[in-house]
C-alpha cells in the first residue's frame, strides 16, 4: 500500500504478486493487485483480480469499488455503477464510496440522482476535496442542463420569508399558499438527514457560519467559478 500511495505501481503489484504467491486465498492482496494494475491501465488483468477478490470476500467493499474502477476504464459504466452500488450497501458511510458512487451516476447523465450522494460525502467528510470537486461538477452539469433555476440568497430568505416565498413560487407558474410560510408544521413524513432541521421555523443562528466552512469549500467554489468562466 505504501508503495501504491508513493506511486511506484511496478513494485506495488510485484509485493502484491508476492503476498500472493504464499497465499493465493489473500482477497487484500488480490484487491490491491487490481487496484495497481487498473492504475496502470491494465483494466482487463485489474477486474479478472477484483473479482476473484469478491469471490473470496464478497462482504469486502474495496473489491467492488476496485471492480468498478476497472470496469470505468473499459467505459463499461453501468456495470461499474452497479459494482458501486454493492459497495455502498456494505458500508453506506464511506466518503470515497459515495463520492465514486454520485461521480458515475454524473458520468452517466444522472445528475438529479448524483445530487443525491456527493452532498452526503461532503457533509461526512467536509475537508475531503474530491467530494466537493464531485459536487461541483455535479452542480455545473445540472446548470448546463436546465435554465429553470432563480438564485437565491440564504440570509435574504431569513430576513424576509415570504417575500422570497412568493419569488420562488411566481418563478415556477405555481400558485400560492399560506402553508409555504408554515412548512414545519407539515405531518408529512421525513426521510432526510435534515428531518429535525425541516420541523421548526427558520432561524437566525445559522447566519454566517459558513466562513468557518471556506477552507473546505475552496476546491467546490474553484470548479464553480472555472465553469462559470467556461461558459461565459
Amino acid at each position: 500500500m505504501a508503495l501504491q500511495q508513493r506511486g511506484e505501481l511496478e513494485a506495488a503489484c510485484d509485493a502484491y504478486r508476492f503476498a500472493l504467491a504464499l497465499d493465493s486465498d489473500s482477497a487484500l492482496a488480490r484487491s490491491g493487485l487490481a487496484c495497481g494494475l487498473g492504475e496502470r491501465g491494465n483494466f482487463e488483468a485489474a477486474l479478472h483480480h477484483a473479482t476473484s477478490a469478491i469471490g473470496r470476500q464478497p462482504e469486502n467493499p474495496l473489491a467492488y469499488v476496485v471492480a468498478a474502477l476497472a470496469d470505468t476504464g473499459r467505459g463499461r459504466l453501468e456495470n461499474a455503477l452497479e459494482g458501486l452500488e454493492k459497495a455502498r450497501a456494505l458500508a453506506p458511510d464511506d466518503v470515497a464510496i459515495l463520492t465514486e458512487y454520485a461521480g458515475r451516476l454524473r458520468k452517466l447523465g444522472r445528475c438529479a440522482e448524483a445530487l443525491e450522494y456527493c452532498p452526503q460525502a461532503a457533509a461526512l467528510q467536509p475537508g475531503n476535496g474530491k467530494a466537493q470537486h464531485g459536487l461541483g461538477l455535479i452542480y455545473s452539469a445540472l446548470g448546463r442542463l436546465t435554465s429553470h433555476f432563480i438564485k437565491v440568497d440564504y440570509e435574504t430568505v431569513v430576513a424576509d420569508l415570504e417575500d422570497q416565498a412568493r419569488r420562488l413560487i411566481s418563478f415556477y407558474g405555481l400558485a400560492w399558499d399560506d402553508s409555504c410560510l408554515s412548512f414545519h408544521a407539515t405531518q408529512r413524513i421525513v426521510r432526510t438527514a435534515s428531518k429535525n432541521q425541516v420541523r421548526q421555523p427558520l432561524y437566525r443562528n445559522r447566519i454566517g457560519r459558513r466562513a468557518s466552512l471556506q477552507d473546505y469549500l475552496r476546491p467546490l467554489i474553484a470548479v464553480l467559478e472555472d465553469r462559470a468562466l467556461a461558459t461565459a
